[in-house]
């Protein structure tokens, strides 16, 4: 299993990071901008993945433009207090939500 928690905090605009596991690549970037974090997500074939989101609600996080949804490789999204869980096959997501 993967966990991507990214820490968006005070005075960092912006961070990426990849990591080679023995199924591939996996790689994160966010950045803030327009009042939104925005996550740029690479889970490798054979692969899923669990992100945190800071969000106060599922309702409010995209997955490009459109409100995310159980499809397209988004298997799971559950509320834990103030973070989003997200779990994720394989494929490359552009994930966003309001800056908490």
């Amino acid at each position: 299993r993967i966990r991507i928690a990214p820490q968006a905090v005070d005075g960092i605009a912006g961070a990426c990071a990849r990591y080679r596991s023995v199924l591939g690549a996996v790689a994160v970037a966010w950045r803030k901008e327009g009042g939104r974090l925005h996550l740029q997500v690479d889970i490798p074939a054979g692969a899923a993945a669990t992100v945190e989101i800071p969000a106060r609600m599922p309702a409010e996080i995209l997955e490009g433009a459109r409100p995310l949804r159980l499809e397209h490789g988004v298997t799971a999204i559950r509320q834990v207090g103030h973070l989003v869980m997200v779990t994720l096959g394989s494929g490359r997501y552009t994930l966003s939500a309001p800056q908490t």
